[in-house]
């Protein structure tokens, strides 16, 4: 897993598991991310749970420390595409 962060400060967890590739962006992203078609589901932190229920390297100061975050599927360049344009917003 990689991290990353855009200009607007935006954290994105990159992962690479065999030809699956996922982007990890924070929940306040869900509304841009459904807007734009793209399969996602809630990746939530659970108290008490080792790593809080989840990948580790999404609890790590770089990702999103004991925070709920989305997992979006990119199957196609044309998911990249939406998928970034959705974190840009309208401008």
């Amino acid at each position: 897993m990689v991290g990353l962060t855009d200009p607007k400060g935006h954290t994105l967890a990159w992962e690479l598991t065999g030809q699956a590739v996922n982007f990890f962006v924070a929940s306040k992203c869900k509304d841009a991310v459904h807007q734009a078609k793209l399969p996602y589901e809630d990746k939530l932190y659970l108290d008490g749970v080792k790593d809080g229920g989840r990948h580790s390297a999404l609890n790590r100061p770089w990702s999103f420390p004991q925070a709920a975050c989305l997992k979006v599927k990119i199957t196609t360049s044309q998911d990249l595409a939406a998928l970034l344009k959705a974190l840009a917003g309208p401008n």
